[in-house]
């Protein structure tokens, strides 16, 4: 069952930084994606990329973190998740800012906004 398996380690990445190392958490966001990919669960898949991202910026990799968050945030709009798009969003918003692009991090705010109000599926 790689999706059951893929959505644990996806719960277990999501612990970072709280309970486990950053390598540790990287790993399992990892191994969650290829198991959601497997599983073919594209909420899952686009989550795991999501925690990438969150673990890459925590550790200053911001080149790898923006790639995260661009794939999730295509992976996203695939699937017509909005919110989590919004959050992908939000996220690279963090990136640019911690990278000093601060007149792109704040020009992703109204696309962040917007993406609550053009429906799609909440999750």
């Amino acid at each position: 069952m790689p999706g059951a398996e893929g959505r644990a380690y996806l719960a277990l990445a999501g612990l970072f930084p709280h309970d486990r190392g950053q390598q540790q958490a990287d790993d399992d966001a990892r191994q969650a994606s290829v198991l959601a990919a497997t599983a073919e669960d594209s909420l899952a898949t686009c989550r795991a990329s999501n925690i990438s991202n969150i673990i890459a910026s925590f550790e200053k990799r911001h080149e790898d973190a923006e790639a995260h968050f661009r794939e999730a945030l295509k992976g996203f709009r695939a699937d017509n998740n909005l919110s989590g798009a919004a959050s992908a969003l939000s996220n690279l918003s963090r990136v640019h800012a911690a990278t000093g692009r601060v007149d792109s991090a704040i020009e992703l705010g109204p696309r962040m906004l917007a993406q609550g109000t053009n429906g799609g599926t909440p999750r």
